[in-house]
């Protein structure tokens, strides 16, 4: 994993951690990625933490489940 890669890997973390994701689109946003390459960051995020990851639509933010 390329040194860009492991630092967007850690805001998005971050960013589900305190809830504060918005929408899929504004997070590929505020990750600079397309929507595609952000649920592929997802994947590779819960395959290495062991945590699914869901959605709030009345937070508008994705947490660990």
């Amino acid at each position: 994993m390329t040194k860009a890669a492991k630092s967007k890997v850690i805001l998005l973390q971050h960013l589900i951690e305190s809830q504060s994701t918005g929408t899929p689109q504004e997070l590929g946003e505020k990750l600079n990625v397309s929507t595609r390459e952000l649920f592929a960051i997802f994947k590779e995020v819960e395959e290495t933490i062991k945590k699914p990851i869901g959605f709030s639509r009345s937070k508008k933010s994705y947490y660990f489940l």
